[in-house]
């Protein structure tokens, strides 16, 4: 029965039969799909130049596309706006150039995706290909500005920097990134970032870095960011920062993943300088890392690490600190020398606690004019020297309790000796320039006083000559030994006002000498025995009438002639040794006291020639000189006294009268107690036991002195006969001494034991000089004050004395000295005495 059709309103269609439903559900499917596909979204085809009001805005749920191969698709006019609402959906096969301004504002439900055109998760197959294409990174270039400042917001970016290597090209304008997602690029996420905001973006699965153009003065807008997936690492390169002056803190925030590590990679033209007025804070486990570059300061540089959480200056293919930033694993490896350094100028008062400067230049850090204080931080692996110092500020700079090592130049370089005064308990090791610090000498104008924890070890290398203004004074400590590297005719001390003490002891002498001399210091000059030091290497100690001038056992080796000349009325001298001369040891032409122990040995001249004055020279020992042992060569009028001048190549002394020589060998046998015969020395110029030097001194002259050249007791029963007499010459013969080990530090400890036959003694401390002879034992040189520390002790056994850690002690000058009997009897004597100061 063929099928009924009903009209409008004839009621409800009959039941079909199973043949006509088929043909009806096959044609409601038909329908159904051609409804889906008229369904699909239509993309909208943006060519050329596009703003509000031709071709936009960019309307929510749209979506359009750039189709133009891989040159720009479309521009943004000068002075025009394109605005793409929340929601719209841009597929890109090509670029876009923005000379005007484009804002992109979507939210965080209806954002705005930028893609490629074969992406068919956004906004479907609207390229109409099926699945015959599939998106892939650097499918479109990107985006260029050159224009107006531009905001992106709650924006999605996938598949860009084909052509460029980076999906927005921002050239610098002032374009504002917050809540984007920036993923699958070809090479960086954005590049020419010079005024940039990027507020909690991401970037991820990027083929380079997040931003490859960073500027610094932009660092604050750049907050809150993450990164994942990044072939080349998970940082922006920060590439401009010079004349930055912003007052500001460098927080962890501002760098990817808020990890705290930044990258700078610049010429030192365009590094950061941070200028006078302005301030700059590095907070804890900060990380830089420099590809180039160079920091500069002339304002208030803080960089505050903690023991645990240090701030470290290093190389970006450094992997130790802030991990492999390049992710290029062991392909780089960090080289000294990788970036410039941190230079401190004028005006600069930096505070750098708890950092780590690595792989810089030379120098890692250079001083120049500033007044900052550097503690607590590590200097290593720099091509050249650790801290370079120029001008000297006021108040000076001062680094405390640094290491620094493995660095290719000297450890500390230039620094003038007021600045040195500022320097404590730093430790260099393994550099390859020598670890001693060099001194470019100032002229102080106050009283600058060099104490041992000024410098690592006991050498410190003079690069040129001291000169002291008026009203100052430079006092050198006991044990720094001081090396002249300088032309001779630059180096030494030319003291025409001012002054100079050198407060030597007998265990640790201030000691001057070539830069080549081996013999005290070690191989300074790091040339093993390329070289060796020579008469003349460097000049003299001059010291005009006026100068307050106080060598106490201070030696001078290899100076040039005249190594001492003493002008002053105001000079002291007592244990001045000179070896090694050029020419004439010591020129006398005036001094407040008398020249006591004084030697001269081995000069290419005259031992001590006698110029002006009325000073007497007493125990003296002036031995193997080319020229005469004395030589009076003007209107000097004292004497000489107690002495020994022998084996002088121009007469042991010379237009000297036999009564202006008293007790002394070497002329005048017979006359004033004078003799002419061998001294017969032991070692080092001390007398042998057959000696004919031995008790053959002036009582009171001895008894005038308290003390030899090696501070022994000077009036000693060096034959343990009950009779306690002086000998001749700088050196006084002894039957027991004490030997003396460590340094008054706090917390450490000394050592002293007595040394000669057997015996008993005991060993005094005390904190004054001698009080006078004590017959026969000699002089005890600890003072009235002095007490025993232990009321017996055998000779050979030791006494250990603990430094107490009070540092209200620093600075205390002390005094120990033994005394030792042979048996029951008072046959013995009072042994040299050691001097110390206490110091950290």
């Amino acid at each position: 029965m063929a099928p009924v059709l009903h009209g409008a309103g004839s009621g409800p269609p009959p039941d079909l039969d199973f043949p006509m439903q088929a043909t009806f559900l096959k044609f409601f499917t038909f329908l159904c799909l051609l409804s889906a596909a008229v369904a699909q979204p239509v993309p909208i085809i943006l060519q050329g130049q596009v703003w509000d009001g031709n071709g936009g805005p960019l309307v929510s749920g749209q979506v359009y596309h750039i189709t133009s191969g891989l040159g720009c698709g479309v521009s943004i006019p000068v002075g025009e706006t394109l605005t793409i609402q929340p929601g719209a959906i841009v597929k890109v096969q090509g670029c876009w150039y923005a000379a005007g301004l484009i804002l992109a504002q979507g939210t965080a439900t209806q954002p705005i995706i930028f893609t490629s055109i074969h992406d068919d998760a956004a906004g479907g197959d609207t390229n109409g290909n099926g699945n015959l294409t599939l998106p892939a990174a650097g499918d479109w270039n990107g985006i260029e500005f050159i224009g107006s400042p531009s905001v992106f917001e709650h924006c999605h970016v996938s598949y860009g920097g084909n052509t460029n290597g980076v999906t927005f090209d921002l050239r610098g304008k002032a374009v504002t990134f917050r809540h984007c997602v920036i993923e699958w690029s070809a090479g960086h996420g954005m590049n020419g970032a010079a005024e940039v905001t990027v507020e909690d973006c991401e970037f991820r699965d990027l083929g380079g870095i997040p931003v490859v153009d960073l500027a610094l003065r932009s660092i604050t807008q750049f907050t809150d960011n993450t990164a994942v997936r990044c072939d080349g690492g998970e940082y922006a390169r920060i590439v401009t920062a010079n004349g930055w002056a912003a007052n500001e803190t460098l927080e962890h925030r501002f760098s990817i993943n808020s990890n705290g590590v930044f990258v700078f990679d610049m010429p030192s033209s365009l590094s950061p300088i941070l200028q006078s007025g302005a301030s700059w804070t590095i907070p804890a486990g900060t990380v830089l890392k420099f590809e180039r570059g160079l920091f500069q300061s002339r304002g208030d540089f803080e960089v505050l690490g903690t023991p645990s959480q240090p701030v470290v200056f290093t190389s970006l293919q450094d992997d130790t600190y802030g991990g492999d930033t390049q992710k290029d694993g062991n392909a780089t490896a960090p080289q000294p020398g990788d970036w410039s350094g941190i230079e401190l100028f004028a005006d600069d008062a930096a505070t750098i606690q708890h950092a780590i400067v690595r792989y810089a230049a030379n120098p890692a850090i250079e001083i120049s004019g500033s007044s900052a204080t550097i503690e607590d931080t590590i200097v290593e692996h720099g091509s050249g020297d650790g801290f370079r110092f120029g001008n000297t500020a006021t108040p000076p700079a001062a680094v405390r309790r640094c290491t620094i090592r493995d660095n290719g130049g000297r450890s500390i370089n230039g620094v003038s000796w007021t600045g040195l005064a500022e320097l404590r308990d730093n430790v260099a090791t393994n550099n390859a320039g020598g670890n001693e610090v060099s001194v470019n000498p100032d002229r102080p104008d106050t009283t600058v006083e060099i104490v041992p924890e000024c410098f690592p070890g006991d050498v410190l290398v003079v690069t040129n000559g001291t000169i002291v203004n008026p009203g100052g004074l430079l006092i050198i400590p006991a044990g720094t030994i001081l090396k002249f590297s300088a032309a001779p005719f630059a180096s030494g001390f030319s003291l025409s006002s001012g002054g100079l003490h050198c407060n030597g002891t007998a265990r640790r002498p201030v000691v001057m000498t070539s830069w080549e001399d081996d013999s005290y210091g070690g191989d300074t000059n790091l040339d093993g025995a390329a070289t060796a030091p020579a008469p003349g290497d460097w000049k003299n100690i001059f010291a005009s009438n006026g100068v307050d001038v106080r060598l106490t056992n201070t030696i001078l080796r290899y100076p040039r002639a005249r190594a001492l000349e003493a002008r002053s009325s105001n000079g002291h001298y007592r244990q001045v040794r000179v070896e090694h001369g050029e020419g004439t040891g010591i020129l006398i032409a005036g001094a407040a006291s008398d020249f006591v122990n004084p030697v001269v040995v081995g000069c290419d001249g005259n031992g001590i020639e006698l110029n002006n004055g009325s000073v007497d020279v007493l125990h003296a020992t002036v031995v193997d000189n080319t020229g005469a042992g004395f030589l009076r060569t003007g209107g000097w009028t004292g004497t000489i006294r107690n002495s020994i001048s022998w084996n002088n190549t121009g007469g042991n002394f010379s237009n000297v009268v036999a009564g202006e020589v008293f007790s002394s060998n070497g002329d005048f046998a017979g006359l004033n107690g004078n003799i002419a015969t061998d001294p017969m020395f032991g070692v080092d110029l001390e007398l042998s036991p057959a000696s004919p030097c031995l008790n053959a001194g002036d009582l009171i002259v001895g008894l005038t002195t308290e003390r030899d050249y090696l501070e022994r007791s000077r009036v000693t029963d060096s034959a343990l006969s009950g009779i306690a007499l002086p000998d001749m010459g700088a050196y006084e013969a002894a039957a027991f001494s004490m030997d003396a080990q460590g340094d008054a530090v706090l917390g450490s400890t000394m050592t002293f034991t007595l040394l000669g036959p057997p015996g008993v003694g005991t060993i005094f401390l005390g904190f004054q000089n001698g009080i006078g002879f004590l017959p026969p034992l000699g002089v005890l040189l600890t003072g009235a004050t002095s007490f025993a520390l232990v009321p017996s002790l055998a000779v050979g056994q030791p006494l250990v004395l603990n430094i107490p850690t009070d540092p209200n002690n620093v600075g205390l000058e002390f005094a120990v000295q033994g005394v030792a009997l042979q048996g029951a009897s008072l046959i013995g004597n009072f042994t040299n005495a050691d001097r110390s100061r206490v110091r950290m």
